[in-house]
Parts: structure tokens; C-alpha cells; sequence
């Protein structure tokens, strides 16, 4: 039998599998938040700043006839106010049980509250289910009241706190929950003759022996918006707004047992402010970027979260963007390490990247997931996108 042999080179390349940014709802009314319904439908629920929350399937983008929940005329609009977060009980398809976190026009306060849906409709929440978790006095200005709401990996729940608008040195201090992360155990009351406390104190906060105020988790933040739990290791991704010159992105681990301080209002970001005493104990931001005009700048960041749906090229990216900008980025999470400042050089600006199908992206108020891992760009102008593989 006659043989032969040809040499040959064999070249494999990773070809990108490409994405596509499809525009799935529009004219909404200020539309803050979306969260993946877990109740195995692949389902979403869009919240809206005013306080309806509607159930929609994205591949169709057919809304549910009947509100998952209404709060119109119970929700306090001023300034930065609003609904502005939902929460799923990590064993929602078994206690049916969802908080949200919201400014009542009834006092000046934040809360978490409670709700749950009925035994037959995952999608429709019983109004009158409506329980406190906690309270928290605002002072009189309507800005920085934080803006995230989610479980970490232990299944506690997460709050993150703005300064309140009117004095920032409540973020250093450790009786006030301004200017703070709170983590708290839902699944009892250690204040049973609190009604404004219905939760416990994780045995690992900080402050859960004394000396603070044993719900936080982490302080020194001026206006955390938007927080997010990546799926995959537990960190913990918070974007907080600067002042004069610095937004940041900060890293919180999970199943922090000490104390982390990010130094707001006597650091902004990285730098020292306003001639406030440094301190080497505060924790850097993992990256940041700084005020002007160009494609890695910004002014007012709405915090992301890690990429863990179906498109390859996003995977393991950390996605976040600028409300006032409307600049988008990614950064890989690798590379978002406790104690180093990563540049804004190093971001991947995805503004053309992610030009939509149809109407554009600005004024982005939340990168929400569901529970495929899909993500979901938020315009507070009435607009919701999804980031999708392309056919």
C-alpha cells in the first residue's frame, strides 16, 4: 500500500462570537430597575421609579395583564427618591417572598419592606402581604439615598445606604446606617419589641458585639447606586458617586467579617478630600475614573455587575456605565483586585459595542440580570435593553 505525507500547519483561532444589543420595552414611565422573576419562566419584573412593577417576558416583550405590584401615590418621587430596587427571596418558588427598597411618601425615611405573591401566581403580589424589615430616618434633602437591594451568597440581605444628602460626615459615622452597607438576617426578629427592626444581626457584622450600629457591613460611602452579588464567587461590586473630581467602583468580599471602610467624606476615591485627614486604613476602590469629556470619564456612575450569561465575549466582565456620560464599559473581573487601583485606561468602552437595534442608550439607571444570567441595560428615559448572543 502506497503512503504519503504532506506537512501541514494547523492554525485555531478564537473567533469572537459576537453579541447584540436588542431594545426589548420603550416608553415606560422611568423605568429603575429589572430583576429575573425566579420562578423558572425566564420571565423579568421592570420596576418603575413611581412604584409599579410589571412582569415581562423579554424574548417577546409582552407584559402580563395585571401589575405584578402597584404603589402609585405611596412612593415619594423628590429629587433621587423613589422605588428604586427589588430583591427575590433565594427561596422564592418555596416563601413566595420579595423586598423592596423605597422612599414611602408617608415619612422621610427609607425602607425595606416585605411582600410576597400568592400560592397560585408567582407573578401577582398580594398588596396587602406588606411587612417592614427596617426603617431609616432621612434628613430633609432629597439626594443620596443609595439605590441597591440584594442577597449575597449566604442568603443575607444587603442594603446599601447613601450619606442622606445633607451631612456627609454621617458616612464616617458608626451609629448612623448613612453612608453604609447594612447586612441583615431575614430569617428572624432579633428586635421583637422593635417594629421598625424585623430581622437579626449576622453574627459576622462588625459591629454585632458594639461599638456601632450592628446592621453595617461597610461604611464610607457617599452615594452607593447600584450594588450587585456576582453569581459565581460572591463578591460583592458597589458603585459609588464622587463629589468633585472621582467616581469609583469598590469590591466587598463575601462573608466579611471586619470592619471595611472606603473613607467618604475624608477620601473620594483614591485621593484625600477636601483637605480631610487620609487615613492608610481605608479600603481603595478596585477602579475609578475621573470628571471631563472623552470616552473614559464621566460624572455620576451607575454601578454594574459581572457578566455570567450566554454571550462568550462578556464572560466573567465586569459591565458599568455613567448616568451622565452615557460612556458603557467592561473590565475583567480578574482583574478588580482588593488593594490595587486598576486605571481607566485599562476599561473596554463599549459605547458602539453596545448601539442598539433600534432608539439609544442614555441615562442608564441599573444593569439588572435574570436568572439565565442575561443582562439588562435600564434607561431611566423609558427604555430596557438586552444584551444577547447574536443569532
Amino acid at each position: 500500500m502506497l503512503t504519503s505525507t504532506l506537512a501541514m500547519r494547523v492554525t485555531v483561532s478564537n473567533v469572537p462570537n459576537g453579541l447584540r444589543v436588542r431594545r426589548i420595552a420603550s416608553g415606560l414611565a422611568a423605568p429603575i430597575f429589572v430583576s429575573g422573576l425566579p420562578d423558572g419562566s425566564g420571565r423579568i419584573a421592570v420596576v418603575e421609579r413611581a412604584g409599579r412593577i410589571r412582569i415581562m417576558d423579554p424574548v417577546t416583550g409582552a407584559f402580563a395583564a395585571t401589575d405584578f405590584l402597584n404603589l402609585t401615590g405611596q412612593i415619594d418621587t423628590t429629587g433621587e427618591k423613589g422605588l428604586v430596587a427589588i430583591a427575590f427571596s433565594p427561596n422564592f418558588v418555596i416563601d413566595r417572598t420579595f423586598y423592596l427598597h423605597l422612599n414611602p411618601t408617608s415619612a422621610n425615611t427609607t425602607e425595606i419592606r416585605r411582600y410576597q405573591t400568592l400560592s397560585i401566581a408567582y407573578d401577582q403580589a398580594i398588596a396587602a402581604s406588606s411587612s417592614l424589615v427596617i426603617s431609616i430616618p432621612q434628613p430633609a434633602a432629597s439626594n443620596h439615598k443609595g439605590g441597591f437591594l440584594a442577597f449575597d451568597s449566604a442568603g443575607q440581605l444587603l442594603v446599601g445606604m447613601g450619606d442622606g444628602g445633607s451631612d456627609p460626615t454621617t458616612a464616617q459615622n458608626r451609629t448612623s446606617l448613612l453612608g453604609k452597607v447594612l447586612r441583615l438576617d431575614i430569617t428572624s426578629d432579633g428586635f421583637p419589641s422593635d417594629s421598625a427592626r424585623n430581622y437579626a444581626i449576622p453574627s459576622l457584622n462588625p459591629f454585632g458585639s458594639g461599638g456601632g450600629s450592628p446592621e453595617i457591613l461597610a461604611m464610607g460611602l457617599r452615594n452607593p447606586f447600584r450594588g450587585s452579588v456576582d453569581a459565581i464567587t460572591g463578591n460583592i461590586f458597589i458603585g459609588d458617586v464622587g463629589q468633585n473630581a472621582i467616581e469609583e467602583v469598590d469590591l466587598l468580599g463575601p462573608n466579611v467579617a471586619t470592619l471595611v471602610n472606603y473613607g467618604w467624606n475624608r477620601r473620594e476615591g483614591s485621593q484625600p478630600f477636601n483637605g480631610g485627614a487620609d487615613d492608610p486604613g481605608f479600603t481603595l476602590p478596585v477602579t475609578e475614573y475621573g470628571r471631563g469629556s472623552g470616552p473614559r470619564v464621566g460624572a455620576s456612575i451607575t454601578g454594574g455587575a459581572v457578566y455570567r450569561g450566554p454571550v462568550e465575549d462578556l464572560q466573567a466582565q465586569y459591565v458599568f456605565g455613567d448616568f451622565i456620560s452615557n460612556n458603557l464599559w467592561s473590565l475583567p473581573v480578574a482583574s478588580l483586585n482588593l488593594g490595587s487601583v486598576l486605571p481607566s485606561s485599562a476599561f473596554t468602552v463599549q459605547n458602539t459595542n453596545f448601539t442598539p437595534d433600534v432608539g439609544s442608550i442614555g441615562s442608564v439607571v441599573a444593569f439588572g440580570t435574570d436568572v439565565a444570567g442575561n443582562m439588562y441595560i435600564v434607561d431611566i428615559g423609558g427604555e430596557i435593553f438586552r444584551i444577547e448572543p447574536l443569532p
